[in-house]
């Protein structure tokens, strides 16, 4: 993911921040056939200091989804509290891989997964399936102008905080 795609990705991620409480916890781990944290998950003290690691994220490589939520869910399921949450984007095919336990595994460590689906070029299928499998939305999005709504609209359905 690169261009405008990538910076409205980081726009939705800065609207989802934006929603959050101090005592609420926020991560963001990029991926494309490795992954890094961008913003290691922490309680949401600093606002400024997450904004702008998240504005240093650049796009390069292939979509190797897997690695990715096995390393979200490694850090997570650590983390003390009932509404665990992840919003998964990708704009791309990645490797197979068993996302059908992965995703279950999660969801049963009360970890739930939603998916967003960016062109026609990503794996829809598969993102919508992981979203099913962990108990999250499954969204498509065929222009990046509709990023943030969604990232808000997941964030506050997550929260409990829309009906």
């Amino acid at each position: 993911m690169a261009g405008r795609k990538l910076d409205l990705a980081k726009e939705a991620t800065k609207t989802t921040l934006a929603l959050l409480r101090e005592k609420d916890s926020f991560g963001v781990l990029a991926f494309n056939t490795t992954f890094e944290w961008a913003v290691k998950i922490a309680e949401v003290q600093n606002k400024d200091e997450m904004r702008k690691a998240v504005d240093g994220i650049w796009g390069t490589g292939n979509t190797s989804i897997y690695p990715a939520m096995q390393e979200a869910y490694r850090q997570l399921r650590t983390m003390p509290g009932d509404n665990r949450h992840i919003i998964l984007l990708s704009d791309g095919q990645t490797p197979r891989d068993n996302f059908q336990a992965l995703a279950s595994d999660m969801l049963k460590d009360k970890i739930t997964i939603s998916t967003v689906a960016l062109t026609a070029v990503s794996d829809r299928e598969l993102l919508e399936n992981i979203a099913n499998w962990g108990g999250g939305r499954a969204y498509y999005v065929d222009n990046p102008q509709g990023i943030p709504e969604i990232f808000r609209e997941d964030t506050e359905l997550a929260a409990g905080r829309r009906p």
